[in-house]
């Protein structure tokens, strides 16, 4: 049985996993074609436009990827990569050794890296390195023999593709949604969630169901896969399911 204090950084650390996963993602799609509309995507999703331009006068692909690999941006990719280690060393004691040793091993490898950092070529590669890593990361996730360690990582995998999604969405002008990504997400934590015991886990459950009610809502996927698409009030709409539950996974978390 997991305490929950342990529940929540596994759940952390499945969040800062996909988060680091999806941001190194974004900005090699940046920077392999590097316009001005690209480089903003990064900053828009993680709302540190203001914050770079206090750190820096030009605006192209060598300032963000730096910008990304400052470990003093709370957002930047050092920062999730901290994160990640971090709520590993306090589960250390729960996860499979080979998960640990690789969780370390990526944050070791990263450290090395920025300090030998030189220019943007040098950035550029090792962001493909840790691209790399982390999905190696998220196989060995589905391969982790202790099976409660595996829901509450997967719990916060979940949550976190789906806010990723949400927000590179809205940054869009029409607000469109990869609803295929979405539909699995949203799957995946059903699943999760409904593997917990409801009289602690009751309220978290509910908000996962009003996220499964809201994408089966209409007669037919294939209507719901169209209305999704056609504005940002459905997106809005299930963000706000999405805080809802992150909200509920809190507040047990807390107790």
């Amino acid at each position: 049985m997991l305490l929950l204090s342990t529940a929540a950084d596994l759940y952390w650390l499945g969040r800062y996993l996909s988060r680091a996963q999806s941001l190194v993602s974004v900005l090699l799609n940046a920077f392999n074609e590097a316009t001005r509309d690209n480089l903003t995507i990064p900053l828009s999703m993680t709302a540190t436009g203001s914050y770079y331009y206090q750190q820096y006068s030009a605006f192209n692909e060598t300032s963000v990827a730096a910008f990304f690999l400052d470990g003093q941006n709370p957002s930047s990719v050092s920062a999730c990569v901290a994160s990640l280690r971090a709520d590993a060393q306090a589960t250390r004691g729960r996860l499979s050794q080979d998960l640990w040793l690789s969780i370390n091993t990526l944050y070791l490898d990263w450290q090395v890296a920025f300090l030998t950092q030189k220019d943007f070529a040098d950035s550029f590669k090792r962001y493909q390195t840790l691209q790399i890593q982390l999905q190696e990361l998220m196989t060995k996730v589905e391969f982790e023999p202790d099976n409660q360690v595996q829901l509450f990582i997967n719990i916060g995998i979940g949550v976190e593709v789906l806010d990723g999604l949400l927000r590179y969405s809205l940054i869009k002008s029409n607000g469109e949604i990869d609803t295929t990504l979405a539909l699995t997400a949203i799957k995946g934590l059903s699943s999760n969630v409904a593997m917990l015991p409801h009289s602690i886990w009751g309220n978290v459950s509910d908000c996962v169901d009003r996220l499964q009610h809201f994408t089966t809502q209409t007669q037919s996927q294939a209507m719901l896969l169209s209305q999704m698409t056609q504005t940002q009030s459905s997106t809005m709409l299930l963000q706000q399911h999405l805080q809802d539950l992150t909200k509920a996974l809190s507040d047990v978390f807390a107790h």
